[in-house]
């Protein structure tokens, strides 16, 4: 158990709690450091909580994979692992495109300290969205009890912060920083959608997955030209259009059994509100 489960796991955290703290050191040593280092930790409270409701979606589907493959039912763990990227694309990728158009309106209510500092915002939802699907995929492979796994992205993870803010954090500031933890989701999200594919062939990336992320970096793109080109207030208000076309064509793209299942969980907690 120890070899196999907790040591694993106690070198993953560790090494996910390091390496930030590399780039957050080099800010500390830039001019004004501190208000480097106070603009990252406040927009990095976005990632932490939104991993945070993604760790704990992801947490109840576990114990189903876990009963998936203890039955050796790799289409079911597949259906079921797929059916919680859908739903955590549909949590992520409209609110990272209403963030990233209204992050100048999101700044100036965060007070002058905070605005004027590049795109810092913009750049961490996009962490948050590729670590949606690595959230499930690792617990794909959790299921599997592949700990080791794991530890081995979460390795990749923490070099990947590491080398990106030895590279840019000294020269953009927190941004820089901001940067290094979006690469490092990116490319274990990558890694891992691989590795999962491996393990349950159901996984493998279909066209409408690519779909979805080619529509979402476009909408993503069109809300950074409203944030850079219209007023605060305008750019919310485009960035409310945005992301409600961002849902629905992910809600298009689902499949009628994913759709059915998010609109029964809808009216089970519709009702049990009445």
């Amino acid at each position: 158990m120890l070899w196999e489960f907790s040591l694993p796991n106690t070198i993953g955290v560790l090494l996910t709690k390091l390496a930030p703290w590399v780039g957050i050191t080099m800010l500390a040593r830039l001019p004004g450091g501190e208000a480097h280092v106070g603009l990252f930790y406040a927009v990095d409270r976005v990632t932490e909580a939104s991993l945070f409701f993604l760790m704990l979606a992801a947490s109840t589907a576990l114990p189903v994979m876990a009963e998936r493959v203890a039955a050796r039912d790799a289409d079911g763990l597949g259906r079921l692992a797929l059916l919680n990227i859908w739903l955590a694309w549909m949590m992520t990728m409209p609110a990272a495109v209403f963030a990233t158009a209204s992050e100048p309106l999101i700044m100036r209510v965060l007070g002058p300290d905070f605005s004027g500092r590049g795109p810092i915002l913009s750049i961490v939802v996009l962490a948050v969205v590729a670590a949606s699907h690595t959230v499930v995929l690792f617990h794909v492979l959790l299921a599997h009890a592949k700990a080791w796994a794991l530890a081995g992205f979460a390795a990749v993870w923490a070099s990947v912060v590491v080398v990106v803010s030895w590279r840019f954090a000294p020269s953009l500031g927190a941004v820089g920083v901001a940067v290094s933890i979006t690469a490092a989701y990116v490319a274990t999200g990558a890694m891992a959608w691989g590795f999962g594919a491996r393990v349950c062939p159901i996984l493998r990336p279909r066209l409408s997955h690519v779909a979805d992320i080619a529509v979402f970096l476009d909408l993503y793109g069109l809300a950074c030209v409203a944030s850079g080109n219209l007023s605060p207030f305008a750019a919310s208000l485009c960035g409310v259009i945005l992301s409600i076309l961002c849902a629905g064509v992910i809600w298009v793209s689902a499949t009628d059994e994913q759709r059915r299942v998010l609109s029964g969980f809808l009216r089970r907690k519709a009702a049990s509100a009445d």
